[in-house]
């Protein structure tokens, strides 16, 4: 019996985030039964990539993607997020 499914993907950050000193990355709970996993180097997140855990924070423009993963390794849709650092202008 062939079923198909889809791993939903993580949610929690924007497309886009402007900041001047430091930005917090900060997901929504992972989806039941997944782990969500993320990279900061622009890259596509796979199976050996970071666990999300706890939020935390990055002080230079970032490119975030991350993806939720089940059990048997299937991932969802990966979602990405622009972290873009600026000068604050007086």
């Amino acid at each position: 019996m062939d079923i198909n499914y889809y791993v939903p993907s993580p949610s929690g950050i924007d497309a886009k985030t402007i900041f001047t000193d430091k930005a917090t990355v900060a997901f929504d709970t992972a989806p039941a039964g997944t782990v969500i996993r993320f990279t900061t180097d622009g890259s596509e997140p796979v199976g050996s990539s970071p666990e999300y855990k706890t939020i935390f924070e990055i002080t230079a423009t970032t490119v975030i993607k991350a993806a939720a993963f089940d059990q048997y390794g299937q991932k969802s849709r990966v979602r990405e997020g622009l972290f873009e650092k600026q000068d604050f202008r007086k």
